[in-house]
């Protein structure tokens, strides 16, 4: 089963007790972030220092996946394995 939450900056998305989070930096810029359970610890990137952005998005659930659409992004997330 899934069930998917639009966030501020993002989405939070849990499919078959594994737990999908997207973050939105632009529009042209995620950072998907993925758990092998229902908790997700976010630990403090060296990497990324930019904070997520409010990006219009919008998501479209048909034939199994969940897309999103940003004006620069598609992006398709498969609703049985993520």
């Amino acid at each position: 089963s899934q069930d998917y939450l639009k966030t501020q900056d993002g989405l939070s998305i849990k499919i078959n007790h594994q737990l999908l989070q997207l973050y939105f930096y632009g529009p042209d810029v995620v950072r998907v972030l993925k758990s092998p359970d229902s908790t997700l610890n976010i630990q403090e990137s060296l990497s990324v220092i930019a904070k997520p952005s409010l990006i219009d998005f919008t998501v479209v659930e048909k034939d199994g996946l969940l897309e999103l659409l940003t004006s620069s992004l598609k992006i398709n997330i498969d609703l049985e394995n993520g």
